[in-house]
């Protein structure tokens, strides 16, 4: 069985996943340009930083876009929006405003 043969075919959980994931690479990008500064590899240093960027405004606006989507999704819980989406996404805005430094559009 493949990874991708496992995951759920949901648009809202495909959504949070994108949002994760892009949370993810934010950290993970701020110690790859530490090291490549360390490193004295401007290059790289320049390379990742573009990369962060992206990643942070992939965060962002999935950040602004979930709450009002998943709101506003009237399939009900079948489709994923129950009370403990309710709860995911509390979770998912709490680590991304860590990740984003809080604030956003709410």
């Amino acid at each position: 069985m493949t990874e991708a043969s496992r995951q759920p075919k949901d648009k809202n959980y495909n959504f949070i996943t994108v949002l994760y994931q892009s949370s993810d690479n934010v950290e993970s990008l701020k110690t790859y340009i530490q090291d490549a500064q360390s490193e004295g590899d401007q290059e790289l240093v320049e390379f990742f930083n573009g990369v962060l960027e992206n990643n942070l405004k992939a965060a962002q606006r999935a950040k602004e876009m979930l709450v009002p989507r998943l709101q506003s999704d009237d399939e009900g819980p079948a489709s994923g929006v129950s009370d403990a989406v309710g709860g995911v996404t509390d979770t998912v805005r709490g680590t991304t405003d860590r990740l984003l430094g809080g604030g956003g559009k709410e």
